[in-house]
């Protein structure tokens, strides 16, 4: 039973027992055709929904529902299978080039990470007291402990080398960061790292805010699972708003994120994080512009209508970026 709040008024909704059968994939077929889906190849859709879950594919669909009774699923006239299947197949190819993209920024970040802290605080920034920070404790207990046991099960040649000739708990601090997740590296940041450290890292991507900064790379992580995970990404809304900038190294970009909230999440879709990772590109290698030009390219090629994703509908990003491009 949970409690329900609707003005001032307090009522129970009670829960149900899931009751639906499993359907065929024939049924399941049906099932979309009843709902009014237009397949015309019965062969085709079964070995679609023999190799991609129902419910994975209705990620895809449910934008096709007609508003007016989305409650039984009714989809628009004349939406076919294959505008399904067009939208997720640009979506695995979105995060073909998304996941790259976060690889090159985690690379990075790491690297930064461990570089400052051992220039600072020497090859075991743990031992120290003034590194890191923890809200007590059992806090710093519970971290290292963690750090021990992804210490002690790698595989890594270098770690089980250290393992075998050192008697340190834990290898140096950029030895540690080869093993430890890009979430753990961010909470680290963001949480518990000196600020002087942090500022230094923040620094070097061309911020001034260090918490604009940890946001960004939170947000980074969160896109970087969906991406491993194989989830939707298209027209997904991010479970975090980040921190938006009023300064960075290229003013520039300020103005090109989506700040203002409307009734779709519009600041906590892909939109502002895919501007994000092409700031952070353009301070890593000097990309100019290269991986927005690869969404743009895409979304061209599967006729996708970028707005679903945060895209503004008033102004022609691709031709800003490109502009942008050339004055650098």
């Amino acid at each position: 039973m949970l409690p329900q709040m609707r003005g001032s008024v307090v009522f129970i909704m009670e829960k149900l027992l899931f009751s639906k059968p499993a359907l065929t994939i024939q049924e399941q077929i049906n099932l979309l055709k009843s709902r009014g889906l237009i397949i015309r190849d019965d062969i085709a859709a079964e070995k679609i929904l023999e190799n991609n879950n129902y419910y994975r594919l209705e990620g895809y669909w449910y934008s096709f529902y007609d508003e007016q009774d989305s409650d039984h699923h009714r989809f628009k006239n004349d939406v076919c299978l294959e505008d399904v299947i067009r939208i997720y197949n640009f979506d695995k190819k979105l995060r073909n080039v998304v996941f790259d993209a976060i690889s090159e920024i985690e690379i990075s970040f790491k690297t930064q990470f461990a570089y400052q802290i051992a220039l600072a605080y020497g090859a075991f920034p743990f031992e120290n007291g003034s590194c890191f920070k923890f809200i007590d404790n059992k806090a710093k207990a519970d971290c290292i402990e963690k750090l021990k046991n992804e210490f002690s099960q790698s595989k890594e040649e270098f770690i089980e080398h250290f393992r075998n000739t050192y008697l340190n708990d834990l290898p140096p601090i950029w030895k540690l960061v080869e093993i430890m997740t890009f979430g753990e590296i961010s909470n680290l940041y963001a949480f518990s790292l000196s600020k002087t450290i942090k500022k230094t890292i923040a620094r070097h991507y061309g911020f001034r805010d260090n918490a604009v900064f940890a946001s960004w790379i939170r947000q980074m992580c969160i896109i970087r699972n969906v991406c491993a995970h194989h989830a939707r990404l298209w027209n997904k809304t991010i479970s975090i708003k980040p921190a938006f900038p009023k300064k960075l190294d290229n003013q520039n970009f300020v103005s090109l994120f989506e700040t203002n909230e409307d009734k779709y999440g519009r600041t906590r879709r892909l939109y502002n994080g895919l501007i994000m990772m092409q700031y952070l590109l353009t301070k890593i290698n000097d990309e100019n512009f290269r991986f927005m030009n690869k969404i743009g390219t895409l979304a061209s090629e599967y006729k996708i209508n970028i707005v679903r994703m945060g895209f503004p509908a008033d102004r022609d990003i691709f031709n800003i970026l490109s502009a942008m491009s050339n004055e650098c």
